[in-house]
């Protein structure tokens, strides 16, 4: 304890922690920090983790427009599934999700 700095923090460390109130005040404001800290941690992470979704489900709905696209165009299965690397199983469930015949 050679250091007067770390003296002064210890005497007021040890004073603070005598009165109760001032204890109880500094707990409560430290909850509070805490918890603002965790609250903006989850703001981001979430925003983060929706941003992510958003982009997966956008490049979803675009395979799809361009599958369907391709067989307005008259394009089979096998071609469309070699063009896109989107399997001929995958461009069938797209067509039945759509609700509207096209001819494999």
């Amino acid at each position: 304890m050679s250091e007067p700095a770390i003296k002064e923090a210890m005497n007021c460390e040890m004073h603070f922690t005598q009165d109760e109130k001032l204890r109880r005040k500094y707990e409560i404001q430290e909850k509070a920090r805490r918890d603002y800290i965790s609250m903006m941690y989850n703001i981001e992470k979430g925003r983060e983790e929706g941003l992510e979704e958003g982009r997966k489900e956008g490049q979803e709905q675009e395979r799809h427009r361009i599958v369907l696209s391709m067989l307005q165009k008259g394009f089979p299965y096998e071609t469309i599934s070699q063009i896109t690397g989107i399997p001929a199983e995958e461009i069938a469930a797209i067509v039945q999700s759509q609700a509207w015949p096209i001819k494999e």
